[in-house]
């Protein structure tokens, strides 16, 4: 599985992308699994938006071993 990040997640993971060998089954599981790996995203925890092979998704969504996930912060704009 391949994890993108953007924005200010990609400072706090300090890489744009990583490879995951063994992914989780959903993704709150990934989540929790990248905030272990990389504890400068704690703080963007609540506001971090998911998009699953460029899908929007929830914390609930399954994963799958080629799935894309891309994590991004908020957008706001006017």
């Amino acid at each position: 599985m391949r994890v993108l990040y953007f924005h200010s997640l990609r400072e706090a993971a300090g890489c744009g992308h990583e490879e995951i060998a063994d992914p989780p089954a959903d993704v709150g599981a990934l989540l929790a699994h990248l905030l272990e790996r990389h504890p400068a995203l704690r703080p963007h925890e609540p506001t971090i938006l998911v998009a699953r092979n460029h899908e929007w998704v929830d914390r609930a969504a399954p994963l799958a071993p080629d799935d894309e996930v891309a994590l991004m912060p908020p957008v706001s704009g006017g």
